[in-house]
């Protein structure tokens, strides 16, 4: 009874084990894909969650600011606008937005990234203060607010966005042409024009801000973390808002693909041990569960063979992507791994993958 008891105890905490790690993928394989963006990570979460908790909990919204912040010193007030929005259609854009553009994190690095952002947003702030210095009230009751929000975050890297990333896919409709990034401009006049003219002038002082940012002949292109910032932000920092990356989650798929016949042989094993226990305990009508478990098991097993016989087909079936189309891919921010996976999965076709990784 003792090894019995063992036994069970043994075989509880393997099982945990099990569940655990059957369990950890599944966190991982997220639908958001922040793998070598933290940054980003944090922004979207932080502004998300920090937007719907003002929302639910405080009694007055994010309003904005006007010069009086500026003239009486609540810097604060400034900083904390720049992180939550007003409303919740405002922060499904945002958020949407800000996960769109994680691809220039992966492709600039977090520490270029940051750099480029921090600056771009002080010099909007200071566009805004000159701005609502000179033009405190439109009629001169209502005092010029600037709407809050990361706008200046987000309207900084839509210069980015305009002149690095290319036009893979064109369509004509209606004599016009469209592509891919005609839906993030359309996202992003949505949230330009969400608040009326306090949103308009905080975008405006965003996209001059990164637009100041790459200035060849200013040093703002050329400017990066300090050291000691850097490696901080690397040992304390980057972990907590860490993603693993796609290549890690493939080859952790299929490991368990891999091992799942051996668990089920082993489950057979111990249904069958059970059954026949039963049979010299029980009767005949016992008899039926180790030869039904057997054939349950065997159907697995050949569902799992065709599965993976169709999958290598497949992957033989296209033959090595080639390199100018890795390289492709690889320019939009992508890592190699990623790039072949993709190209792979489509067939070759550099449009239809580079459409799914940006999707």
């Amino acid at each position: 009874k003792q090894q019995q008891g063992e036994g069970e105890g043994g075989g509880s905490a393997q099982g945990g084990r099990r569940r655990a790690a059957a369990l950890r993928p599944v966190a991982d394989m997220s639908v958001l894909d922040f793998y070598q963006a933290p940054a980003s990570k944090a922004l979207f979460y932080g502004s998300g969650l920090g937007t719907l908790a003002s929302l639910f909990f405080f009694k007055t919204p994010w309003a904005g600011y006007d010069v009086t912040a500026f003239a009486g010193g609540r810097l604060h007030r400034v900083l904390a606008n720049q992180f939550f929005f007003a409303g919740v259609g405002e922060m499904l854009l945002g958020v949407g937005l800000i996960y769109r553009f994680r691809l220039f994190e992966r492709r600039m690095g977090t520490s270029r990234f940051l750099s480029f952002t921090l600056l771009s947003t002080a010099l909007s702030l200071s566009l805004q203060m000159i701005f609502l210095v000179m033009f405190p009230g439109f009629d001169g009751q209502t005092p010029t607010r600037m709407a809050p929000g990361p706008y200046s975050y987000i309207f900084s890297l839509f210069v980015h966005f305009f002149a690095f990333v290319p036009k893979l896919q064109k369509r004509q409709i209606l004599g016009t042409t469209f592509s891919e990034k005609t839906f993030i401009y359309f996202l992003g006049s949505q949230l330009l024009f969400a608040r009326g003219k306090d949103s308009v002038m905080t975008g405006v002082c965003g996209f001059l801000g990164g637009l100041l940012c790459l200035v060849d002949k200013l040093p703002f292109k050329r400017a990066d973390l300090p050291g000691p910032l850097r490696k901080f932000g690397k040992c304390y920092l980057a972990p907590l808002f860490s993603t693993r990356s796609p290549s890690e989650l493939a080859a952790e798929r299929a490991r368990q693909q891999q091992e799942q016949p051996s668990r089920l042989g082993l489950a057979a094993q111990g249904l069958e041990g059970q059954g026949l226990r039963r049979v010299g305990a029980g009767g005949q009508m016992d008899q039926l569960i180790p030869d039904s478990t057997a054939a349950f098991v065997a159907f697995m097993q050949r569902q799992q063979q065709q599965q993976q016989q169709q999958t290598r087909g497949e992957q033989a079936a296209f033959p090595e992507p080639p390199e100018e189309l890795v390289t492709s891919l690889m320019d939009l921010g992508f890592d190699r791994e990623v790039a072949i996976h993709a190209l792979r999965a489509h067939g070759n076709d550099v449009h239809r993958a580079a459409e799914s990784l940006l999707s």
